[in-house]
């Protein structure tokens, strides 16, 4: 369990926006984080402040346009999406 801060976005509409659906995972494999309360509006409206997040704790690849939990030092890490430039080998942005 940890918290991650996720910052302001630009508006998303969400036409056909599911208000429940049955969810199934292992929780050998999985884990959740929690949005930060203070810090987590990037990625708003998709995430909020205080949301739970389901991560995968699995090594899977990341795509490019993936959400990930990206942790860069003991303390500091957000949910972004993943940019990968195809050009720039071992290069990747992350985005709000």
């Amino acid at each position: 369990m940890g918290t991650v801060p996720a910052g302001i976005a630009e508006l998303t509409e969400f036409n056909d926006w599911q208000q429940s659906e049955d969810l199934y995972f292992d929780p050998r494999e999985h884990f959740y984080l929690t949005v930060d309360e203070e810090f987590g509006y990037s990625m708003m409206p998709l995430v909020s402040p205080g949301d739970l997040v389901l991560c995968s704790g699995k090594t899977n690849t990341a795509k490019n346009g993936d959400i990930v939990a990206a942790r860069w030092d003991d303390t500091k890490g957000a949910l972004k999406i993943l940019n990968i430039n195809p050009d720039i080998k071992d290069m990747v942005v992350l985005t709000s």
